[in-house]
């Protein structure tokens, strides 16, 4: 997959799982050179953006947003969001904030310097 170059300047694009300094799943993540946006859900229908410095101290909240988590095959309401699902969701927000932002993403150097 191709994407046109970027105004936020990263570094890389982890579409991988891993864990967030504090332990929390992280099912994506986009790397600057100076902070990591972690793509997170609460276990059950909210994912958001937490930003970390590069020596593991949290910075800062970026975007957030409530997932339906759908339903069931027999029709009932799921009460929180499959792994697969905030897999595949958080793979496709780094990539929509890469491509489609009109704004740089928000970074610690960027804040200072405002």
């Amino acid at each position: 997959m191709s994407h046109k170059p970027s105004i936020h300047g990263e570094k890389s694009v982890h579409t991988t799982t891993t864990k967030t300094p504090d332990g929390e799943m992280s099912y994506a993540r986009i790397r600057f050179d100076d902070c990591i946006h972690h793509y997170t859900f609460d276990g059950h229908q909210n994912m958001a953006v937490q930003i970390w410095s590069l020596d593991g101290r949290f910075l800062n909240w970026g975007d957030m947003m409530e997932v339906d988590p759908g339903r069931t095959p027999s029709g009932k309401h799921r009460w929180k969001v499959r792994k697969t699902d905030a897999i595949e969701l958080c793979r496709a927000m780094v990539w929509d904030h890469i491509d489609n932002d009109d704004f740089p993403l928000w970074r610690p150097s960027k804040e200072e310097s405002e």
